[in-house]
């Protein structure tokens, strides 16, 4: 989900840029931050060349170039991620994501998106890295002790990450695919939290490393989005959800790999391939068995003008089930969407509007595994709709068109395929058109299903050596 994926991945990452040549110094601190560790007000800053040290060792990722680390208070750091915001996002798009969220019934209608998210953060960060100027900056009232350096440990990580992968390559935030976006934010953080997983195995001497990765993955959540903070404690279950799901889903995905004998040189193959989508992270046997997800069109870019599309992204796996979740049971949303193989949303502005939600069309297109797949999550959400809509009826001129209080809305299915309209117009006189040219987009990308289940990779060439065959059919 757009804005609140994109701020995950300017803000809330704290990417590093990585350390140094040999022989040169690792950490290059600002005057600020010099000047803080001076005079010791700043817990950690003392011993973060040690962790960067022992961070590249551990994580068999060398230092290259010096780390440039600045400090800052909450209040510099609302005024850093608020100009970050207006240069990266644009307002427009912000306005867009929010009113799809009103519209689902995610926000309420006067709920300030931007200003809650940036209030959010603020509140939650404990340091910010902004890739463009390859600083790190420090927030002065972080934690302290061994969970200070349980967090500079997980961010030194994402330094040396990257420095060896390019991570800008994997965190767009123009990128049309917020469902890819967080996927591979997913295997980062994952990543970074098992590498400081055994960081902090090592410095409290304990030997076994199961369910000491849990209980890790949890410490940094609550280190970072602690149900003490009061934002966060008010924040709708989705956002919430988004925040957590690269760390504790994350580190679950990562530690796959790890449990069954994957060193952290064979990590790089992940990077290499990383996952597209949060089906990936959800279910790493897909991600195993290259299940790609499919590129879904958009159903009315050749019936309405373009120039009235406010919006366009993935929800993806998760984005439909925390939608489905809002309104029904959590099992029920996540058995609707096991089936997952792709989809798209477009927002578009109607003839005469403004940006106001009523007059919005909001189109979801979606590809599934299986068409009785499609048919059980069309199911579900007429169900969530009827529940949040009481007066919903069929209309008995068109097979799946409903309409309560002047709204109508179009749930079709159609083999693997489902489409729906929302804030359908009254003069939609090209819905005989759409439904042609829909159609015969879900017969086309049902083939590229057919086609991309045959030539899915065998086990074994999933990696050159036998060891990752294994690994690759023995994850469950």
């Amino acid at each position: 989900m757009s804005f609140k994926r994109r701020i995950l991945t300017c803000l809330s990452l704290l990417l590093l840029s990585a350390g140094s040549a040999l022989g040169a110094p690792l950490i290059e601190l600002a005057p600020e931050a010099r000047a803080d560790l001076a005079s010791g007000s700043f817990k950690g800053l003392e011993k973060i060349e040690q962790i960067l040290e022992t961070m590249s060792t551990l994580r068999a990722l060398p230092v290259k170039a010096p780390v440039q680390v600045n400090t800052l208070n909450r209040q510099q750091l609302e005024k850093a991620l608020i100009a970050q915001i207006e240069r990266d996002i644009p307002p427009e798009r912000i306005a867009a994501e929010s009113d799809l969220y009103k519209h689902l019934g995610l926000l309420a209608p006067d709920f300030d998106y931007r200003a809650f998210l940036i209030a959010l953060y603020t509140e939650q960060i404990g340091g910010y890295y902004d890739p463009k100027t390859r600083q790190l900056r420090l927030v002065k009232d972080n934690l302290t002790g061994l969970e200070n350096e349980m967090l500079i440990a997980h961010e030194l990580v994402h330094a040396l990450q990257d420095q060896h992968f390019d991570l800008q390559q994997y965190l767009d935030p123009e990128a049309r695919n917020d469902d890819r976006t967080l996927a591979q934010m997913a295997l980062i953080e994952g990543d970074a939290t098992a590498a400081a997983t055994e960081f902090v195995q090592q410095r409290l001497e304990q030997k076994p490393l199961s369910g000491l990765l849990d209980s890790f993955s949890s410490l940094l959540s609550a280190a970072r989005m602690s149900t003490r903070f009061e934002t966060f404690n008010k924040a709708p279950a989705f956002i919430r959800e988004s925040m957590l799901f690269p760390y504790q889903q994350g580190t679950q995905f990562v530690s796959q790999f790890r449990s069954k004998g994957w060193n952290w040189e064979d990590m790089a193959e992940l990077y290499d391939r990383p996952p597209a989508c949060t089906r990936h992270i959800l279910h790493p046997q897909d991600y195993l068995n290259q299940i790609e997800p499919i590129a879904v069109s958009a159903a009315l870019e050749n019936i309405l003008p373009q120039d009235s599309l406010r919006a366009r992204n993935v929800l993806g796996e998760l984005g439909y089930q925390q939608i489905l979740k809002h309104h029904l049971d959590a099992s029920q949303a996540r058995a609707a969407v096991t089936g997952w193989r792709g989809d798209s949303y477009q927002i578009y502005a109607l003839p005469g509007s403004s940006a106001s939600v009523s007059q919005n069309l909001f189109v979801f297109s979606s590809i599934w595994q299986k068409e009785a797949q499609a048919a059980s999550f069309a199911k579900a959400w007429q169900k969530a709709q009827q529940i949040r809509m009481p007066a919903l009826t069929p209309d008995p001129q068109m097979a799946g068109l409903y309409q309560a209080d002047r709204q109508r809305r179009l749930i079709w299915q159609h083999k693997h395929g489902v489409l729906i309209l929302e804030n359908l117009p009254d003069s939609a006189s090209w819905l005989k058109q759409l439904r042609s040219d829909w159609q015969a987009q879900v017969t086309a990308q049902g083939s590229q299903h057919l086609l991309s289940q045959a030539l899915r990779l065998k086990p074994d060439l999933l990696s050159s050596s036998n060891r990752h065959a294994a690994i690759k059919t023995s994850l469950y």
